[in-house]
């Protein structure tokens, strides 16, 4: 029985195996420290000199390795390179290197799981890096895939706040595996098989969820639930369901309770593992778009994952009245003295202008002057008529002193009108 799997160690300082330090694998690969070992291949950090990157290169000690070893090997690469998600690690090369196959990996800045180990997290960050490690099972899950090694010490929480899962090392497909290896014995690691790698039934995603149980009750105490060697460690299972820690929220014990069930048939799939925890950790909701803040890791695991931190508080606001008026079409921002989104400019109204009157008769359209020429004739209209009119009263005048023109006839007096109007 495989008892601790890969054993993972800092790559600060650690020396590299002796005849691989600096070894140039595929001729781009140049290997440096040592992170981890299994096994049957040891993990050493790396630098990709063809595309300028660091990388972690997972390579066979042996050119002559156990035949069941190097297929459980190559399988690992088949079955990882057809994996994608954030919450795995990502394969980018595969190959040999003489007759040493190897892997080349993403590399994860940062810490496991199990470096935390002796010390207990709170319920919120075990709950969001429980969802995160969920998310990555539902992932594997969907493609017919079961780790059947998840532990602390695969699971890869990066400087970032990342949560990777890694070391698919015995993962198989379902339709092609029943859990056993060649020889009968079940792989794994002891202190967190579920019951039926115990026993040597059939292994399901449920054996990954089960698991998982066991990591996050770790997380949460700090001491592992089922400890010591793994003769002793792989039937207590079979013995006592796990003990849950006092305090925890209704919703997390009934999870753990549900996870741990000895039957596979009652135990949540992934899917809801992963959601549960999400809520229960006050993960950002994508469907609203709303940031919460996460929680703070206790002692040095702060420095594991950073953007678990609470955010630090923001300054005061400058009140109201100090913010500058501002108009235009530009927006305001710091460099206009004015602080987006803590007191918004007050609105600038313009004055309001004097009214004008409305004339009354708006409806009726204006009348138009009479141009120069018009009101010229009728000057001259009028002074005409003035003329007849007093040449007319100057006649009869006369007619009526003058006896003589009064005997006039008509046709003479018209006459003599005409010839005083046209001169």
């Amino acid at each position: 029985m495989d008892g601790e799997g890969t054993t993972r160690v800092s790559g600060d300082g650690a020396d590299p195996r002796p005849g691989d330090a600096g070894q140039v694998v595929a001729g781009r690969y140049r290997l440096g420290p040592l992170l981890g070992r299994g096994g049957v291949a040891d993990v050493h950090r790396a630098s990709d000199d063809l595309l300028g990157r660091e990388v972690a290169v997972k390579l066979v000690r042996s050119e002559q390795p156990d035949p069941a070893a190097l297929e459980r090997f190559a399988a690992e690469m088949r079955t990882h390179a057809g994996l994608s998600h954030p919450n795995l690690v990502t394969v980018l090369d595969a190959g040999t290197a003489g007759a040493r196959p190897f892997l080349v990996m993403e590399l994860v800045e940062g810490r496991t799981m199990a470096v935390t180990a002796g010390d207990p997290w709170t319920t919120p960050v075990v709950a969001r890096v429980g969802a995160e490690i969920a998310s990555g099972l539902a992932h594997v899950h969907e493609r017919g895939v079961v780790h059947r090694d998840l532990k602390p010490a695969n699971v890869l929480i990066g400087d970032n706040g990342r949560v990777a899962l890694s070391d698919f090392g015995i993962a198989r497909l379902m339709e092609v595996d029943h859990g056993h290896t060649a020889t009968g014995f079940t792989i794994g690691t002891a202190a967190y098989f579920a019951p039926e790698q115990v026993t040597g039934s059939t292994v399901t995603p449920a054996a990954d969820v089960y698991s998982l149980a066991l990591v996050l009750l770790e997380a949460l105490t700090g001491e592992r639930v089922y400890p010591g060697p793994p003769t002793q460690a792989a039937p207590a299972r079979l013995q006592r369901p796990p003990r849950l820690p006092d305090g925890l929220p209704q919703e997390l014990s009934d999870l753990l309770r549900r996870m741990t069930a000895t039957e596979p048939e009652d135990r949540p799939g992934a899917v809801e593992v992963a959601e549960v925890l999400r809520q229960l950790g006050g993960a950002p909701d994508s469907s609203s778009g709303t940031a919460t803040p996460r929680p703070a890791v206790p002692t040095d695991a702060t420095r594991v994952m950073p953007v678990l931190a609470a955010d630090p508080p923001r300054p005061p606001a400058r009140p109201p009245t100090e913010a500058r008026v501002m108009t235009g079409t530009r927006r305001p921002s710091a460099a206009h003295g004015v602080r987006v989104g803590t007191h918004p400019p007050a609105p600038v109204r313009a004055p309001a202008r004097a009214a004008r009157p409305v004339p009354g008769d708006l409806g009726r359209p204006r009348r138009r002057r009479p141009s120069p020429v018009v009101m010229a004739m009728l000057v001259v209209l009028l002074v005409i008529a003035a003329i007849l009119t007093w040449t007319v009263l100057d006649a009869t005048r006369t007619a009526a002193v003058d006896p003589a023109v009064g005997d006039q006839p008509l046709e003479v007096l018209m006459e003599d009108l005409d010839r005083a109007v046209n001169g």
